[in-house]
C-alpha cells in the first residue's frame, strides 16, 4: 500500500474493510522512527498518521465503530495494552498493563470485553478482560497458549459439536462448556 523502504508490520483491516492499520519503521530495539499508519484500502495513500505511545508498538484490532484500536506497545522491555484514538486529534491511553507482559488484544464481537495474551500467570495464556464498568477478568486458556486461534475460542458463541469447546455468554467466557 506503501511504497517506501520501510518495514511495514502488522496490518489489521477496519470493520468497514475500507482502511488498514499498521506499524510502519523500526522493528524493536532497532533505532529510527516508528509510527502507526492508516491507508485508504483502494491504495489512495495515508488517512492518518499515529505516534506510537512507547518504545515500539503493533496494532492488532480495531474497535466496531473504527474510532480507536487496540495496539500493544513494548515500553521499556514489558508488553502491555492500550487503546489509541483514530483521529490524530484525539489520545492513547492504557487499558491493560501489568508488570508481566500483556499483548496480542482483540475485542469481542459486542465490544465489551478484551481477548489479551497474558504471562501474569508465569506462562502465556489468553485472558478477556472487561473493556468498561466493574473491571472482571477470566483465564478461557486452561493450557496456556498464545496462538490467535484461541481468540477464536475465547470469543466463540456456540456450534452444535460434539466435543468441548469455550463458550462466549453476554455475561462472560464460559470454559469447557458443551454446547448445544
Amino acid at each position: 500500500v506503501l511504497k517506501s523502504l520501510e518495514p511495514d508490520i502488522s496490518p489489521v483491516w477496519s470493520p468497514d474493510g475500507r482502511r488498514l492499520a499498521f506499524a510502519t519503521g523500526h522493528l524493536p530495539f532497532r533505532r529510527g522512527e516508528l509510527a502507526l499508519n492508516i491507508v485508504a484500502a483502494d491504495g489512495t495513500g495515508i488517512l492518518n498518521t499515529l505516534k506510537c505511545p512507547g518504545d515500539y508498538c503493533e496494532p492488532t484490532d480495531w474497535s466496531a465503530d473504527g474510532s480507536s484500536l487496540l495496539i500493544s506497545v513494548l515500553d521499556a522491555g514489558i508488553w502491555n495494552v492500550w487503546s489509541i484514538s483514530t483521529d490524530p486529534a484525539g489520545g492513547a491511553a492504557p487499558l491493560l498493563t501489568s508488570e508481566t507482559n500483556a499483548r496480542d488484544a482483540r475485542f469481542s464481537p459486542d465490544g465489551r470485553w478484551v481477548a489479551y495474551v497474558s504471562e501474569e500467570g508465569g506462562r502465556p495464556e489468553v485472558r478477556v478482560h472487561t473493556v468498561s464498568g466493574p473491571a472482571r477478568r477470566y483465564v478461557v486458556s486452561g493450557e496456556g497458549g498464545t496462538q490467535r486461534g484461541l481468540f477464536t475460542e475465547a470469543f466463540h458463541i456456540g456450534r452444535p459439536e460434539e466435543h468441548k469447546q469455550k463458550t462466549w455468554h453476554e455475561d462472560g467466557p464460559s470454559r469447557d462448556r458443551r454446547t448445544q
